[in-house]
């Protein structure tokens, strides 16, 4: 396949070698035609300094980003104002970064005898990673380790000055 290129002379360009999707407009600017929208740039001597998209439908910005809330909000379509808005999230099943709870001790003594430990909080079912010495331990009947509520349940006792850490999303 024969290279295309596209031929400047000056400030101008040559038309005829811009091939298809490619154009002026009567200001001389660079068009690229992509699905009735434009990518305009504003001169040829400045291709970073003034790249817009152009698209006609948009008559006015819908979103000002500059207001966003920061914490526990989500960004909606209102469509009688025909416009996005910042609304509280009344998402009950999302979890907010206050729900996660990482790396923390379960009480109990780990002395190569005792088999149950307790978690602060409720964890979401399913949510649940319990680590011995940095080893993930398989929950469930039969397998390290089983849950109930707060309640962790070893099979085999974790052995004296081991290390245990549980990681889970708190149920609110």
């Amino acid at each position: 396949m024969a290279d295309r290129h596209t031929t400047v002379f000056g400030d101008q360009i040559d038309v005829t070698a811009l091939g298809v999707g490619l154009g002026k407009d009567g200001s001389d600017n660079l068009k690229v035609l992509v699905d009735d929208s434009t990518v305009e740039i504003a001169t040829l001597s400045g291709i970073g300094d003034a790249v817009q998209v152009k698209d006609e439908g948009i008559t006015e910005p819908k979103l000002d980003a500059s207001n966003a809330p920061t914490d526990e909000y989500v960004l909606s379509w209102d469509n009688a104002a025909q416009q996005f808005e910042w609304v509280p999230n009344l998402d009950t099943d999302a979890i907010l970064e206050s729900d996660i709870v990482a790396n923390e001790i379960p009480t109990g003594l780990i002395n190569s005898s005792n088999l149950t430990y307790t978690i602060a909080n409720t964890p979401v079912t399913g949510s649940v990673m319990v680590f011995l010495n940095g080893m993930f331990q398989a929950p469930g009947g039969g397998l390290d380790y089983t849950i109930s509520g707060t309640t962790i349940t070893f099979v085999k006792a974790p052995h004296t000055n081991s290390d245990l850490y549980v990681c889970y999303f708190i149920d609110n």
